[in-house]
């Protein structure tokens, strides 16, 4: 039996072990954007995700790093910025939807953007995602295409495109075309409406479900913005390059989309 969806609701989420380390000090009126940065054990690789965040050309933001339990120093690199537009959360190791979903119920905004803590945004990555959604009320999710990154950040010359301008759910649940979770930007009304990430679920496996449930359950549209605006590393150690975890969460996640998309069938599951 699947558990009803939306699996964790937005109004009144308050898990145990969560630590406010440190509160964005400018004021919230004016924050249009929200970025949720989650981090685990990733010291040689976080302080570069946060400088492009906080480089953006629109400065009109804030960042939200939660760390989710992490055993090396990466905690203090984070409080090493002093830049007041920064959150520091810490939390029990949950995961990366954990994570994320700690960053999103300590956001501020009404639109919120993910960068995990081993990638990078461009300079024009908010104002170019953000300018498709302040013209249409209607997009929900706004997303970029990549440049794969090497591990230690430079540019391989290989790119993440998608050719979907505007996937369905039917293109969503047929493959992944939002291709990685640092690349899109969300309304703050579709987790209202379609609930958080799905903390049983891993390897990559709770991007796709949720891009999904946003699809299917929110009442607006996803929307590709057709230029390379996010840089992701490639890591053999990060737990998406393990195959064996994702095809198991790939199995639950199915279980999880057939729960609530209309006219789903074993054809569509295979």
């Amino acid at each position: 039996m699947t558990r009803p969806v939306p699996p964790y609701t937005l109004e009144g989420w308050s898990p145990d072990g969560v630590e406010l380390l440190r509160q964005a000090t400018q004021p919230s009126r004016g924050v249009r954007l929200s970025v949720v940065v989650p981090n685990f054990d990733t010291a040689a690789f976080v302080p570069d995700a946060i400088a492009s965040i906080l480089a953006q050309t629109m400065p009109d933001l804030e960042l939200v790093v939660v760390d989710d339990g992490s055993n090396d120093d990466s905690l203090q690199r984070i409080l090493a910025c002093t830049d007041p537009r920064l959150t520091v959360v810490r939390q029990r190791n949950r995961g990366l939807a954990g994570a994320r979903n700690t960053g999103i119920v300590h956001s501020r905004a009404s639109t919120i953007g993910f960068c995990d803590s081993d990638d990078v945004w461009h300079p024009e990555k908010a104002a170019r995602q953000l300018a498709v959604m302040d013209r249409e009320p209607d997009v929900g999710l706004t997303f970029s295409h990549s440049m794969y990154l090497t591990q230690e950040g430079e540019p391989t010359g290989q790119l993440l495109l998608s050719r979907c301008a505007q996937p369905t759910v039917r293109d969503l649940i047929a493959r992944n075309h939002v291709g990685n979770g640092s690349t899109p930007v969300v309304r703050r009304a579709c987790f209202a409406r379609a609930g958080l990430f799905d903390e049983d679920l891993a390897a990559g496996c709770e991007d796709f479900e949720m891009w999904v449930r946003i699809a299917c359950l929110s009442g607006m549209t996803v929307r590709l913005v057709p230029e390379v605006l996010t840089g992701y590393r490639i890591r053999w150690s990060s737990g998406s390059m393990t195959f064996d975890r994702f095809l198991s969460g790939h199995h639950l996640a199915i279980e999880r989309v057939r729960s609530y998309v209309p006219g789903f069938t074993e054809r569509n599951a295979r």
